[in-house]
């Protein structure tokens, strides 16, 4: 799984140590389908505006890896797309990236503390994904979408944006192969995860939903920084959360549409949290949890802790793989 922070305050986001970003392949786009200025699609959410095959070192060779411009909210964003060479029906997995909680006046964030946001880093070893299409979108002002950093409820639109811009694509007819409708698995880190999981009660076509130390929504992670100031990232958080919006107020639209509302359904979600996450805490995490399965009815729904884990995983990729192995054999073995 690609890995991403969850970021309450700017870091240095400029070029320095930033790895090479993937060129266009020549002769090899599937086609560029940008409108012309008069065309009435432009600038409407979740089209397409061009579809392009890039080269990604380490790449399964299985896969074609292509880069996908798309509308949303008025801006051109980014994202990365795998599909399987061999010509097939395909179901959807998304994969969501971490990123700042907040919106902020940054542009062009290529790297976050731990992990460089190109195609190398998001889609280069997947190794579980020659019999799905993969989407990874660069929410706006990540990688090389346009625009500024929008916070959690702009990055989980430009997601939604960006499925729904894949799913046109592929409809109208531009591919030899199709993607199963109806049928999503997505899975996210971090700002990531909370992105994952806000789209579960958004979407009918979540099919399944996988969240590593997850952002739970501002509704939640508010009062516990509040109560827990003695922890870095909360004092970041509040202190940003302060100069930018002043007193917190749970009632306001504001806070609602920065949160992820807790609804009765019947999805299968597994949140997987390290105990030892200094970004997001493991209590409030299972705090979280305990909520959501007080409405959601599926029996494989689960959380997992993992007692060394950190906020990336990193040196806890093979147990954290394991445990998501495991839980979809679980269910798909029904």
């Amino acid at each position: 799984m690609a890995t991403a922070a969850c970021t309450s305050q700017p870091v240095e986001s400029k070029n320095e140590g930033q790895t090479e970003e993937p060129t266009a392949a020549p002769n090899h786009s599937i086609k560029n389908v940008a409108g012309e200025a008069s065309d009435p699609m432009e600038g409407k959410d979740g089209t397409v505006i061009s579809f392009e095959e890039i080269e990604v070192k380490e790449l399964n060779p299985a896969l074609d890896a292509y880069e996908m411009m798309y509308w949303s909210e008025g801006v051109e964003a980014a994202a990365y797309v795998t599909v399987p060479k061999k010509k097939g029906y395909y179901y959807l997995s998304v994969l969501c990236h971490g990123g700042y909680v907040y919106s902020l006046d940054l542009s062009n964030v290529h790297a976050l503390p731990g992990v460089t946001l190109n195609a190398e880093t998001l889609i280069g070893g997947l190794d579980t994904s020659s019999e799905m299409i993969t989407l990874s979108p660069l929410y706006r002002g990540y990688g090389n979408s346009k625009g500024t950093v929008p916070g959690f409820n702009g990055v989980t639109k430009d997601t939604n944006n960006a499925i729904d811009a894949l799913y046109s694509y592929f409809r109208s007819g531009n591919t030899e192969s199709s993607i199963r409708s109806g049928f999503i698995s997505a899975s996210g880190i971090s700002l990531g995860g909370g992105v994952v999981l806000k789209l579960a009660s958004m979407r009918d076509d979540i099919g399944d939903v996988v969240a590593v130390n997850p952002y739970v929504g501002l509704d939640l992670v508010y009062p516990w920084a509040e109560s827990h100031p003695e922890n870095d990232w909360n004092k970041g958080f509040l202190d940003t959360y302060q100069k930018k919006f002043g007193e917190f107020d749970p009632s306001s639209t504001f806070v609602k549409e920065e949160s992820i509302p807790i609804e009765r359904n019947f999805i299968p979600i597994l949140i997987v949290q390290g105990q030892k996450d200094q970004t997001v805490n493991w209590e409030l995490t299972q705090s979280y949890y305990e909520k959501l399965k007080e409405q959601n009815q599926n029996e494989h729904t689960a959380y997992k802790l993992i007692p060394d884990g950190d906020h990336l995983m990193k040196e806890h990729q093979d147990e954290l793989n394991q445990i998501i192995n495991d839980w979809y054999v679980e269910i798909f073995e029904r």
